[in-house]
C-alpha cells in the first residue's frame, strides 16, 4: 500500500481497523489466505452488514483495511496478476479479451498441473516478456521440459520448451524432435483447445511431461525478482516451425548488479564506465561497437549521452563532504510560496530518486495524442498524499477526471474570464482582501476559463515526483462531491494517458522542481519537452518501465565514507536482498518514514583509484557487496606508437617495472596519459604530457623524494643534459657554509626544463646504453663564444667554450631577441627550444 501511494499513517489505520475484526472474530484476519472467507468478512464487517458498527469511530478503517486485505490476497493469488498481464499483452495493448485468454489458459495449465511455477521469459533483444510452466528456482535457469505461453499479434501461442535429455528420451521413444512441430506455434482460440493440446504432449511424452511441469512449488511470476527476465533452456529447435523460446540477452544476467572498477590513475576506469553501462542498457549496440575504432567510440558516447538525458543513466562522484543526505534522501529548507514562511522538506537523494524511477511502472496505458509539442501542459496536484484528501486522486483516475479544491460549492458554469470567477465569487459572498492576486481566484480561472480541451495534465506527488499524465477531454462541469462538501466540486472530464506506480522522480519530465501550487501552467524551460514526448510517445513494447535498467556510476567511490552515505542501505543494494528476490529486505528510510527497497533492475558501477586506498584498506561492507574488476596498464596499446624514436609502449612498461619494485602495482601509470600520442605523436606533446602529469603524479607518489624520481627516469645512468631532476651543486654550501651546506647538498633538486624536448632523455629511460657515445650533429652555427648545434635527434643544445649550457631555452630567447627574431609563433604561443634553435642556427648560418 505504500508502495501504491499511501502514507504510512493510513496504513497504520488500515492494520489497526483490521486487528478490530480480528478480536471480535476470534481469529487473526491477516492469516486467512481464503479468498471466499475474506469477501464474506468484508459483507459483514461493511457499511450495511451485520457488525457494521464494529469498531465504532474507527469504523472506516474497518471497512477500508478488510477491503485492501482482501483486493492484495485477490490479485497475489492470481496466477498472473494485472502488471504481469500488462507485460504479457504487450503486442494487444487494450485488447480485454486477449486478456482474459491468457489469463483463463495460464489458470487452466495451472489447474491441471498445480505444482507448475509461473515464470517470466523474454526474447532477445525485447522488452515484452511470456510466461515459463515448468520447474524454475528463482535467480537460476528453468530446469527440463516447460511449456511457454507468447501473445503475438496473430494470437495467442502455446510451444513446448525442451533441451537435449529431452531429444534423448524421445529417440528412446521412437520420436524424433519434428514429431513434436505440431505441438508447437498453436494459436489457441480457446482454453479447451489447450488442454486438447496439453493432453496430446501427455499421450506423446507420458509421465517425462507431467513430473517436468509438476516438479515445481507453484511459484508465480511475482516471486521472482521484479527485473528477472530469465532466459530459456537450450532446445531442439522443432522443425518446419517458428521457435517461441530463443536466446535471452545474455549481457543482463551476466553484468554484476554492482560493481567496481579499480585500479592506477589513468587506466581507463572512468572511460569504461560507458562501455559497463551500455553492456547493460544497450547490449546489441555494444556488441556491433566493441572495437577500438574511433567512429566506433563517437556512436558509443552519442548513445551514453543520449542515455544520461533520458535519465536512464545518472552519474555522481563522491568526495570527503558527500554524506547520506546526498545520496539517499535528506531535509532541505525551502520559503513556502504561499505563506512565505520557512519550511522543511524531505529531499531525494540522487540513489533514491533512481531507484524509485527504475522500480516505477506505468499502470495505465492509452495512445498518447499527436503533436504533444503544440498543447498545452499543466501541473495540477490532486489531493494530498499525506492528508485527507488521499483518495481524491484514486478517485479521478479511476473515475476519468479532475477535481479541482479551490472554489468550494460555486458554480462556475459559464464564466469566461477572471472577472466573471470574481463575480461569482461574490454572488455567494465570498470577497478575498485582495481579489487581484487571490490565489482561490486564480486557480478556478485556470481550471475553468483558460484550460482547454486537448490541453496535457501533469498530477504532482509532492514537489519532487509527478504520478499521472492526462489529456483533457470535455469542459468545465459542477459535480458537487459527495464527501467533501464544501470542496472538490469543479470537475474536468480527462482521459488519464499514463499512470506511474510509484511515482516517478521531477527529473524524468522537468529541469527544476514542482511548485507549490495547485494548479499552474508548465512552460519551457522548467518543462522538458523533450522528456515529455518520450514519456507519451514509447510505443507498446516500450511503455512500462518495470524492466526499464537504470545505472548509477559513482566516480572515486572510495573517496567519500561508504559507511556514512550508503547507511543502512549497504545491506539493500546485495542481490540477495533486491525487491522481488526471495530474501529483499525492506526498510523504513529514517527522514521521510516511507518504507524503501533497491529494485532488482538499478546496476552500480563504481570506480576506484587505487593510489587513494588499496583494496585491503577497503570497507569490508562494501567488498563483500560489490564484484571488483581490476584496471590495469596496458601498455601494449602504445606498442605501435612512436614519438621521436621512442616507443612510448615500452617507455610505459619500463617506468611501470620500476615503479612495482620501488613501491608497488596500485601506483603504476595509466596507460590513459599517453593515448593522446597516437593522433599526435610529436615531441612537444610527450614534452606536455611528462612536465604536466607523469612528473607531479610521481611528485605525489614519492612525497617528493626526488632521487627516487630519478630512479623510475633512469636519470641516474644518463648524461646530465638527459636527466628530468638534477642536483644543485654547491647552492647549499653558498647559504649555509661548508660545515652545514655539505649536509644539505644532496636535498637541493630541480627540474630541468631541457630534457623534456630531448629524443635522448626519453630514450635513455628505456635503456642508457642504446644513446651513443658522440651524438651525431645534424648542422650547428656559432655566435662568439657560444655554439648552437641541432643534432640529428633534432635536439638543439648549447656549447659554452666546448661545455653543455643549460638551461638553454632562456640563452635561444636573448639570441633571438638580439638578431630581431620572433619568439612566439602566429598563435601567440612561445616557440619551444627546438624551433627557436632551429630558427637561430638558419639566421646565423646566413650570415646574421
Amino acid at each position: 500500500m505504500i508502495a501504491a501511494g499511501k502514507s504510512a499513517n493510513t496504513v497504520s489505520n488500515y492494520v489497526s481497523g483490521v486487528n478490530t475484526v480480528s478480536r471480535h472474530y476470534g481469529r487473526d484476519v491477516f492469516a486467512i489466505l481464503d479468498l471466499a472467507e475474506l469477501a464474506r468478512l468484508c459483507t459483514q464487517y461493511g457499511s450495511g452488514g451485520e457488525y457494521a458498527e464494529i469498531g465504532a469511530s474507527n469504523s472506516n478503517n474497518v471497512h477500508s483495511g478488510l477491503r485492501q486485505w482482501f483486493v492484495y490476497q485477490t490479485e497475489r493469488q492470481a496466477v498472473v496478476s494485472e502488471a504481469v498481464l500488462d507485460r504479457v499483452c504487450v503486442e494487444r495493448p487494450g485488447d480485454a479479451v486477449v486478456r482474459e485468454q491468457v489469463r483463463h489458459v495460464a489458470e487452466s495449465i495451472c489447474k491441471r498441473y498445480p505444482s507448475a511455477d509461473v515464470y517470466p521469459l523474454r526474447r532477445k533483444n525485447a522488452k515484452d516478456i511470456y510466461l515459463g510452466f515448468g520447474n524454475k528456482e528463482p535467480g537460476t535457469r528453468a530446469k527440463g521440459i516447460a511449456v511457454v505461453l507468447l501473445v503475438r499479434a496473430n494470437g495467442i501461442r502455446c510451444g513446448l520448451q525442451h533441451n537435449g535429455a529431452l531429444h534423448k528420451q524421445l529417440k528412446q521413444m521412437g520420436q524424433e524432435s519434428s514429431g513434436l512441430a505440431r505441438f508447437n506455434g498453436v494459436e489457441t482460440a480457446s482454453v479447451e483447445q489447450v488442454q486438447d493440446w496439453l493432453r496430446q504432449l501427455d499421450a506423446v511424452l507420458g509421465s517425462v511431461f507431467s513430473r517436468a511441469l509438476n516438479d515445481g512449488n507453484a511459484r508465480r511470476v511475482e516471486d521472482y525478482m521484479s527485473a528477472e527476465i530469465e532466459q530459456a533452456d537450450d532446445q531442439e529447435a522443432p522443425t518446419g516451425e517458428e521457435s517461441l523460446v530463443k536466446s535471452e540477452d545474455r549481457s543482463m544476467n551476466t553484468v554484476p548488479l554492482n560493481q567496481i572498477l579499480f585500479g592506477p590513475p589513468g587506466t581507463g576506469k572512468t572511460y569504461n564506465t560507458i562501455n559497463e553501462a551500455l553492456k547493460i542498457l544497450a547490449p546489441q549496440l555494444w556488441e556491433q561497437n566493441s572495437g577500438d575504432d574511433p567512429d566506433s567510440r563517437k556512436r558509443l558516447k552519442e548513445a551514453f549521452d543520449e542515455l544520461v538525458d533520458k535519465e536512464r543513466i545518472r552519474f555522481v562522484t563522491f568526495h570527503q563532504s558527500f554524506s547520506y543526505e546526498d545520496f539517499v534522501e535528506g531535509l532541505r529548507a525551502r520559503t513556502d510560496e504561499t505563506t512565505g514562511q520557512l519550511r522543511y522538506d524531505v529531499v531525494d537523494g540522487v540513489f533514491k530518486s533512481l531507484c524509485e524511477a527504475a522500480a516505477s511502472k506505468v499502470t495505465r496505458h492509452a495512445e498518447a495524442p499527436s503533436e504533444v509539442g503544440q498543447r498545452r501542459v499543466w501541473k495540477m496536484s490532486l489531493g494530498n498524499t499525506l492528508g485527507d484528501d488521499a483518495s481524491i486522486f484514486q478517485e479521478c483516475i479511476n473515475g476519468g477526471y479532475a477535481l479541482l479544491g479551490y472554489g468550494g460549492g460555486i458554480n462556475f458554469a459559464g464564466c469566461t474570464n477572471r472577472q466573471q470567477v470574481q463575480e461569482r465569487f461574490a454572488e455567494e459572498g465570498v470577497v478575498p482582501g485582495n481579489p487581484g492576486t487571490d490565489y482561490g481566484i486564480t486557480s478556478v480561472t485556470a481550471f475553468v476559463a483558460k484550460m482547454k480541451v486537448g490541453d496535457l495534465i501533469v498530477v504532482s506527488d509532492g514537489n519532487f515526483k509527478f504520478r499521472a499524465i492526462g489529456e483533457v477531454t470535455g469542459d468545465y462541469q459542477f459535480k458537487p462531491h459527495s464527501e467533501f462538501d464544501a470542496d472538490y466540486s469543479q470537475m474536468r472530464p480527462v482521459r488519464w494517458l499514463r499512470h506511474y506506480q510509484p511515482s516517478l522522480p521531477h527529473s524524468e519530465l522537468l529541469n527544476a522542481q514542482f511548485s507549490q501550487m495547485t494548479l499552474y501552467e508548465l512552460r519551457a524551460p522548467t518543462l522538458n519537452q523533450e522528456k515529455l514526448e518520450r514519456l507519451l510517445g514509447a510505443s507498446a513494447s516500450e511503455r512500462s518501465a518495470e524492466n526499464d535498467a537504470r545505472v548509477l556510476i559513482i566516480d572515486e567511490i572510495n573517496r567519500g565514507s561508504v559507511s556514512r552515505i550508503f547507511g543502512e542501505l549497504i545491506t539493500l543494494i546485495e542481490e540477495s536482498k533486491r525487491a522481488g528476490r526471495p530474501e529483499a529486505l525492506p526498510i523504513v528510510l529514517p527522514y521521510s518514514q516511507t518504507r524503501f527497497t533497491v529494485p532488482d533492475n538499478l546496476y552500480i558501477i563504481g570506480t576506484m583509484n587505487t593510489t587513494d586506498r588499496s583494496l585491503a584498506g577497503l570497507d569490508i561492507a562494501l567488498r563483500r557487496r560489490f564484484v571488483f574488476k581490476e584496471m590495469p596498464p596496458r601498455p601494449e596499446l602504445l606498442d605501435d606508437v612512436t614519438v621521436a624514436g621512442v616507443n612510448v609502449g615500452q617507455l610505459l612498461r619500463v617506468m611501470n617495472q620500476r615503479i612495482e619494485v620501488l613501491l608497488d602495482r596500485d601506483h603504476c601509470l595509466g596507460h590513459a596519459y599517453f593515448m593522446p600520442l597516437a593522433d599526435d605523436s610529436t615531441i612537444d606533446r610527450l614534452a606536455n604530457i611528462f612536465r604536466n602529469q607523469i612528473l607531479p603524479l610521481l611528485q605525489e607518489y614519492f612525497f617528493e623524494d626526488w632521487q627516487r624520481i630519478g630512479w623510475v627516469l633512469n636519470d641516474h645512468r644518463k648524461a646530465v643534459s638527459d636527466r628530468f631532476v638534477q642536483q644543485k651543486s654547491g647552492q647549499a654550501i653558498a647559504l649555509f657554509g661548508p660545515h652545514v651546506g655539505e649536509g644539505l647538498a644532496d636535498g637541493v633538486w630541480a627540474l630541468n626544463e631541457d630534457a623534456f624536448e630531448r629524443q635522448e632523455a626519453y630514450l635513455g629511460i628505456i635503456d642508457a646504453s642504446r644513446l651513443a657515445v658522440e651524438p651525431e650533429v645534424k648542422r650547428q652555427a656559432s655566435h662568439g663564444d657560444l655554439v648552437l648545434r641541432e643534432l640529428a635527434s633534432g635536439t638543439i643544445e648549447l656549447l659554452h667554450n666546448g661545455k653543455l649550457k643549460q638551461p638553454v631555452l632562456p640563452v635561444l630567447r636573448e639570441l633571438a631577441s638580439d638578431a630581431g627574431i620572433d619568439i612566439q609563433n602566429a598563435n601567440g604561443n612561445d616557440l619551444n627550444t627546438r624551433t627557436l634553435g632551429g630558427k637561430l642556427i638558419t639566421h646565423l648560418s646566413n650570415g646574421g
